[in-house]
């Protein structure tokens, strides 16, 4: 029995070390994403550059996916000799196994080969090959550019250029539940919604709050309307923030 058990135990430190490697390199990847992504669209000049948030999750599902089945390959290779086949054949030789034992070994066993055969298959690497393909040109093709003069929104089935005097409002506020902060959008005249602070935001020279706060007062001279939203200040002053981030914030939302 012992010899079974050390199986299931290798074979739950493979997955084990599957998922925090995993977890690891995509922090990574994502990253390298961010600064790809600059590089790839050529935008060299702007105040912001927001990566829309479908666009980094999308990535960081594919960079897990790619991640997983290296790992999964190398690990395969490293534990096979510690096989839940092997053992549990190894102690059904030795041992008596009530019929419920056998059941549950033979459940572990076929879940096993079916799920390392299903990632051999032919089907699913023409499949994966396409949705590879299709998120990395959706994620570097989804995005907010907002320079001095004008407010671009980039995706996969439109290219828009906005000047600031095309902004109808501005609605910003806290947001509610688990990420309490900031957000801040513009409501352009033909309709469309820019939340300019999603995903991940890069900004030249200064500290995206700042940024935003100059954008404000120049949308604000241009007489354009500021909506907010106070609902959830009391619970954003309660996450511990920098207290001059705080300030900032508050100052954005005509509170200092």
């Amino acid at each position: 029995m012992k010899d079974l058990l050390n199986g299931i135990f290798y074979w739950i430190l493979k997955y084990l070390i599957i998922i925090t490697t995993t977890i690891i390199l995509v922090l990574s990847g994502v990253l390298l994403f961010s600064i790809s992504h600059v590089a790839v669209t050529g935008y060299k000049s702007y105040l912001i550059y927001s990566i829309s948030t479908t666009s980094v999750i999308s990535i960081m599902l594919l960079i897990a996916s790619i991640i997983g089945m290296i790992i999964l390959n190398l690990s395969n290779k490293l534990f096979k000799k510690n096989s839940i086949n092997n053992e549990v054949n190894s102690v059904r030789q030795e041992h008596y196994l009530s019929d419920d034992d056998n059941k549950f070994l033979n459940y572990l066993i076929k879940a096993d080969k079916s799920f390392n055969v299903f990632l051999k298959s032919k089907s699913l690497k023409i499949f994966y090959s396409i949705i590879i393909i299709f998120i990395i040109i959706y994620s570097y093709n989804d995005y907010y550019v907002v320079t001095e003069d004008k407010i671009i929104e980039k995706n996969l089935f439109s290219n828009k250029t906005y000047s600031y005097d095309e902004v109808e409002k501005i609605k910003t506020g806290i947001t509610p539940g688990r990420d309490v902060n900031l957000y801040y959008e513009l409501i352009m005249k033909d309709g469309t919604d820019l939340n300019l602070l999603s995903g991940v935001v890069d900004t030249k020279d200064s500290k995206y709050e700042d940024v935003i706060y100059n954008i404000d007062n120049k949308l604000i001279n241009n007489g354009t309307e500021k909506e907010i939203d106070y609902t959830n200040v009391g619970e954003f002053k309660k996450q511990g923030y920098d207290g001059g981030y705080v300030d900032k914030v508050l100052r954005l939302l005509n509170l200092q």
